[in-house]
């Protein structure tokens, strides 16, 4: 057996085990719901309890099911609206959360945790925007809470305030260093809002905190794959390379990393140290990742490698049919079905020529 088919052969085997621990986990918590659920329970002060115990459980399906019912035995009870939203942010239903929070000011506008966690998920939503809005409220309420005035520097600069919150960063890890992991944050935030060579000026403050926090942390990994993308945007791949080289340096057994290292080699066209790192993160994180397969297959294309490309391909439509990038794939497999095909008019070409050539000797005969 080939090595290649021996990595596909362990990562069939990966996916099958962890699809049955998947389906045996699901079961043991229904079990276990079951036996902890009291059937008889009655009254809005149980049934919150109810609720609040699931959620304690990470069972956030079944805390939104009791929530529900006791607001209703309650009627808008700011209490299960509020843990409704928290409910729901925790199981990344991150509308209806907004909708319960929402909710929930109406009934007390003044709730510093609800203003927060509202600020938060209009944050996870790239809303910047009404972001700032909340998050500003909740960290002017409470000027002590750092993770409030953190997620409140990460809206200013989606609402593209880079250089304000560059400058209430500094102040805030200068006021306690003990938060000065946050400047990785906030490089990758600006990271993040830029779209390559037109944003350069914006890439290069992201650059300087990177390389200020690398003076005093020169072991980061996490920075060092922040450079390499900082540096992949503004098509500077020597540097992009450099920098990711060393965070696999750092920590070769890293997805990211193996990941990064394999995009920058595909763009600088090493296509076969590309592969090499790509199958790499696929060895490093085989389930279900249909980002690396996708990442494979393209560069099999550009390798020129046909029948890998086609068996990579079908591999994914397999696996991966619901993916919402499965229309890609197809567009490949109509790629490599017209490669067939000219292929195939080309030999078929050839033989033709070669019948005539032979007639042609014939009759001179």
């Amino acid at each position: 057996m080939s090595e290649h088919r021996f990595k596909e052969f362990i990562i069939a085997i990966d996916e099958y085990i962890d699809e049955i621990k998947q389906k045996y986990q699901e079961h043991k918590d229904d079990i276990l719901d079951i036996m902890n659920e009291n059937i008889f329970v009655s009254g809005y002060e149980n049934i919150f309890q109810e609720g609040l115990n699931a959620y304690a459980r990470g069972r956030y399906k079944r805390a939104i099911y009791y929530f529900e019912k006791a607001n209703k035995e309650s009627k808008n009870n700011f209490s299960c609206l509020y843990n409704l939203g928290l409910a729901h942010q925790s199981a990344n239903n991150v509308e209806q959360a907004i909708e319960y929070y929402t909710e929930a000011l109406n009934i007390v506008p003044n709730d510093n945790d609800t203003i927060y966690n509202l600020g938060l998920c209009f944050l996870s939503v790239n809303d910047g925007e009404f972001a700032e809005k909340y998050l500003k409220i909740a960290s002017e309420n409470a000027p002590n809470d750092y993770n409030a005035r953190m997620s409140y520097i990460l809206a200013i600069i989606k609402c593209g305030q880079i250089d304000n919150g560059i400058k209430k960063a500094i102040h805030l890890i200068k006021s306690n260093k003990s938060y000065i992991d946050f400047s990785l944050s906030v490089a990758k935030c600006i990271e993040e809002q830029c779209f390559g060579e037109a944003d350069a000026a914006n890439i290069s403050k992201s650059i300087k905190l990177l390389n200020s926090y690398l003076k005093a942390f020169p072991k980061s990994s996490e920075a060092q794959i922040e450079l390499s993308v900082c540096y992949g945007k503004i098509g500077s791949w020597d540097l992009a390379l450099k920098h990711s080289l060393n965070a696999l340096a750092i920590d070769s057994k890293s997805y990211e990393n193996n990941k990064q290292a394999g995009h920058v080699y595909y763009c600088s066209q090493n296509y076969t140290e590309a592969l090499k790192y790509y199958e790499k993160a696929l060895f490093i994180q085989p389930i279900k990742n249909f980002e690396m397969n996708y990442n494979i297959a393209l560069t099999y294309e550009k390798m020129g490698k046909t029948k890998d490309m086609e068996k990579k391909v079908r591999y994914i439509l397999k696996k991966f049919k619901k993916h919402p990038q499965i229309k890609s794939i197809e567009i490949l497999l109509e790629k490599i079905n017209e490669i067939k095909y000219s292929s195939n008019t080309s030999s078929e070409e050839q033989q033709y020529s070669e019948f005539d050539e032979n007639v042609d000797g014939l009759l001179n005969e």
